[in-house]
């Protein structure tokens, strides 16, 4: 098992010897990074605790681990929202330059990530909110399938042609698009907790139950507490795998119900590993993987340090000075995806907290209140540019003059 985790060493020995020694909780959180393999080792979990042999290597040939690998398995729920579209692109890009299995898998399970927060148990009373991305889904779904290494009439079933290829991947991005901008977000709603809640109490053919959660810290207080209910007295078989870049954001009720397991941010030397035998591209100018999948995603990305520095530069400065909106203006323009603002927005958060950590270490304290506040500022325009479809070109001009007003 986790013979696909690449770095993380610590981590997969102490949940190798959990799971063999049978000692792993029915709660754990895993915490970390942004990119550093939290949900591919939670889904690695998944497929040890419902291996039909239990030894759960990479390539065991039961009907379970097959299922999971191509994240089909009827036992296991996906619940939160994480990067898709960047997802979505990269593995498509690997696919585009790898005509190979691994790569068609690969695109697979990238599409699945998303088509799994869409399982009819999650939505059950709520069809008309899926109806209006049903097509999309629908076509995702196709893409999938069509897309799926196999035999057909004793024959392996080729690739379409690159033409063909570039068409059903172009056509699944924008899919994927359009049910993130109308359905998918951060927050995990309550009726959502609750129907997987009912769903952990059924009976089925399986002794074993997953329910992965992204973003657990992004949870409302009504979510949590219908969760820390189930997590007081967990179902047999069924085991609850919460998945945050913010540990400290978890309620303490809900940590103390869970085993954490600690990933750290990867270094240049797994980073490349991870995109030369994984998603098997160049590495070049990529130290981490946020580097990657920015490089992925839209021109000029090398550059959004830089560029978040200067707007910040310019937020500040005493005459206003739109010079560097019309440059990030047009370095946002040229992505492939909306969500290349998130990505600025994050950065300029980044640098935020970076310039809090400088006035601590000075002994002010006075910046904190002042963070926030464009914490929730920068919230505020993601929510506009990827659910209201603001542009992003708008959205950099009101962030200019909402966080000046603010300084």
């Amino acid at each position: 098992m986790f013979e696909n985790i690449i770095g993380q060493t610590q981590v997969v020995e102490q949940l190798t010897h959990d799971l063999t020694q049978k000692e792993l909780p029915n709660a754990i959180l895993l915490h970390g990074p942004q990119y550093s393999g939290k949900l591919s080792i939670a889904l690695e979990v998944a497929r040890a605790l419902t291996c039909e042999r239990d030894s759960a290597e990479w390539n065991c040939p039961c009907w379970s681990c097959a299922a999971q690998r191509q994240l089909l398995h009827p036992e296991t729920l996906l619940l939160g929202g994480r990067y898709f579209l960047q997802d979505i692109l990269a593995c498509g890009e690997s696919l585009r330059q790898n005509r190979r299995a691994a790569s068609q898998y690969l695109y697979i399970r990238a599409l699945r990530k998303l088509l799994r927060r869409f399982d009819p148990v999650l939505w059950e009373g709520e069809e008309n909110r899926l109806s209006k991305a049903a097509d999309p889904l629908t076509l995702l779904a196709e893409t999938a399938e069509q897309l799926t290494p196999g035999a057909e009439e004793g024959r392996s079933r080729p690739l379409p042609s690159e033409t063909r290829l570039e068409k059903m991947l172009d056509k699944a991005l924008a899919a994927a698009e359009k049910v993130c901008s109308q359905l998918v977000s951060d927050n995990v709603p309550v009726g959502m907790v609750r129907r997987a809640t009912f769903w952990a109490h059924l009976t089925t053919r399986s002794s074993r139950k997953v329910i992965i959660i992204e973003n657990a810290d992004g949870m409302q207080d009504s979510s949590r507490n219908a969760l820390l209910k189930v997590l007081e007295e967990p179902p047999a078989g069924v085991y609850f795998l919460l998945i945050t870049t913010r540990r400290g954001a978890i309620i303490p009720t809900i940590l103390s119900r869970t085993r954490s397991y600690s990933l750290h941010q990867r270094g240049l030397d797994e980073t490349q590993q991870v995109l030369e035998r994984i998603f098997r591209l160049p590495s070049e100018g990529c130290a981490t993987m946020r580097d990657f999948f920015l490089r992925m995603e839209f021109a000029g990305a090398a550059d959004i340090r830089l560029q978040a520095q200067a707007f910040l530069q310019a937020v500040s400065a005493t005459k206003p000075d739109t010079t560097v909106v019309t440059a990030v203006q047009g370095a946002l323009k040229s992505a492939s995806t909306r969500s290349a603002f998130r990505y600025f927005a994050d950065e300029l958060l980044r640098q935020s907290l970076d310039e809090l950590r400088v006035l601590e270490g000075q002994g002010r304290h006075t910046g904190l209140a002042r963070i926030e506040k464009r914490g929730e500022v920068l919230a505020e325009q993601v929510v506009r540019v990827e659910q209201l479809n603001m542009s992003a070109e708008s959205a950099i001009e009101t962030l200019y003059y909402e966080l000046r007003r603010q300084s």
